[in-house]
């Protein structure tokens, strides 16, 4: 895999069902384990009320995009000439550092709006600076790549997700603790009186 790095290497090396075993291990195993092992829940982690956030949203954004990009690894392509493994890894290096920083400074920004336990900084700090690396990395891929299928589905995915990401923001439901309170907690009191 000479001149491959980050995502393309282990696109180019994996085989498709240790990717999603990975990413799945990442999205929901790890939070879902680290909610009961570090906040005492028995709930876990992946239940929310944010539908562009919630399962929905992590496989339209980041599995189809992932899947996409794995199907054109395997067909086969000649990077160009001016893709030098030098760019490559500078290009890496300078996407995996903007993702994580970038969602660093949202974390600063937002956190205090949120639940803020140790699973929401794991979610800001590794699960979505990865999501973010992988899709910025893949998306020259897929233009210079794929099929028209391919991308036709990618931007009809990626649309499907700022649709529920537009949702979650007009109704309320990005900012779960608020929502929960105002809209599941007053439904259960009532059930149970």
């Amino acid at each position: 895999m000479y001149g491959m790095y980050g995502s393309y290497w282990l696109l180019a090396a994996a085989p498709v069902w240790a990717i999603n075993v990975l990413f799945f291990i990442i999205s929901l195993g790890l939070p879902a384990l680290g909610t009961l092992k570090f906040e005492g829940k028995v709930t876990p982690f992946g239940v929310n009320v944010s539908w562009s956030g919630a399962t929905l949203g992590d496989s339209l954004c980041l599995y189809s995009v992932m899947l996409i990009g794995w199907t054109i690894f395997r067909r086969g392509f000649v990077l160009p000439l001016w893709w030098t493994p030098s760019l490559l890894l500078w290009f890496h290096t300078f996407v995996f550092i903007l993702s994580f920083f970038g969602w660093a400074l949202f974390t600063m920004y937002t956190f205090s709006a949120r639940q803020g336990h140790l699973l929401d900084r794991y979610h800001d700090l590794v699960a979505a600076p990865t999501w973010t690396y992988f899709i910025i990395t893949l998306v020259p891929i897929i233009y210079l790549f794929g099929t028209w299928t391919e991308l036709v589905a990618a931007h009809l995915l990626g649309l499907a997700w700022f649709g529920l990401l537009w949702f979650d923001l007009k109704t309320g439901r990005f900012v779960q603790p608020t929502w929960i309170v105002n809209n599941v907690v007053p439904f259960f009191n009532k059930c149970h009186k």
